[in-house]
């Protein structure tokens, strides 16, 4: 999950805009690119490549490549807090995310 305050949606929305798609093509990059993300992150972070990439085939998957949410998943999530006793009843997923700055 990626956040930006509401002062600098109001204030800046392109440098929201570019910054998700900047992030999005690093993240199709590095899953096309196993071996060259590994030997970039091994040197930056001065660790053990195969521990990188032993970190890179367990985080890599999670990684959303369009920043959509599931469905399904945020109708387990909007469940959850009933069930947890946080809310009285699931909220309206929909009013707590917004997509309208997501690369096209």
């Amino acid at each position: 999950m990626i956040f930006a305050t509401d002062d600098l949606i109001a204030k800046r929305p392109q440098a929201v805009k570019d910054f998700l798609a900047g992030w999005y093509e690093t993240i199709a990059w590095m899953k096309a690119n196993k071996t060259e993300a590994v030997a970039i992150a091994a040197k930056i972070q001065n660790v053990d490549p195969a521990i990188v990439a032993g970190t890179y085939d367990v985080m890599m998957p999670v990684f959303s490549t369009d920043g959509k949410f599931n469905d399904k998943a945020l109708a387990v999530l909007a469940r959850s807090f009933v069930e947890l006793g946080l809310l009285e009843k699931e909220p309206d997923m929909k009013t707590l995310y917004t997509e309208a700055f997501l690369p096209k």
